[in-house]
C-alpha cells in the first residue's frame, strides 16, 4: 500500500506547460505516509536519508538508482535536497528519471517533504536526452 501511495505522488501541478524543466509532485501523500510512520513510532521518519528510501521504494524495472543528500551547508543540517535518479527504465520511450525532494526536520525531529519535482530524459529516438518535464515521444 505504502509503495502505490508514493507512486500515486507522481502527479502533475504545473499544468500543461510542457516547455518546463521540472514537473511538480504531488507531495501530500508522502507527507501521509511519514505522518502514518511518526504515528507509529517509527525510527525511519527521524532520518532524512531512511525517509527518501522508504518513500521511493524498491528499486524495480531499471538499470540502476542514485540517491544523493545534499544540505544548503554544514551548519544547517535540518534542512535536505535528495536528488534521486533511475536509469535505464524498462520503458520504451523513456530512458531515466529524476526526482527532487526538498526535506525539512521539524521541532519533533521529524522529516517532511517540503516540495518535489520530477524530470526525464528520453530513449534515443524518443526526444530530448537531457532531463525535462517535455513528454517523450
Amino acid at each position: 500500500k505504502a509503495r502505490q501511495m508514493a507512486d500515486d505522488a507522481y502527479t502533475n501541478d504545473s499544468g500543461n506547460n510542457s516547455n518546463t524543466a521540472y514537473q511538480n509532485v504531488n507531495i501530500s501523500r508522502y507527507n501521509t505516509l511519514i505522518d502514518i510512520g511518526a504515528r507509529d513510532r517509527q525510527e525511519w521518519v527521524r532520518s532524512a536519508s531512511q525517509v527518501v528510501v522508504k518513500l521511493v521504494g524498491e528499486m524495480e524495472e531499471m538499470r540502476s538508482r542514485t540517491i544523493q543528500l545534499s544540505a544548503a551547508n554544514a551548519e544547517n543540517t535540518d534542512s535536505i535536497t535528495a536528488v534521486i535518479t533511475d536509469e535505464g527504465l524498462l520503458d520504451d520511450s523513456v530512458r531515466a528519471q529524476k526526482l527532487k525532494l526538498e526535506l525539512r526536520k521539524n521541532s519533533s525531529g521529524i522529516w517532511k517533504i517540503e516540495s518535489g519535482q520530477k524530470s526525464w530524459s528520453c530513449q534515443t529516438g524518443r526526444g530530448h536526452q537531457d532531463f525535462s518535464a517535455i513528454l517523450c515521444r
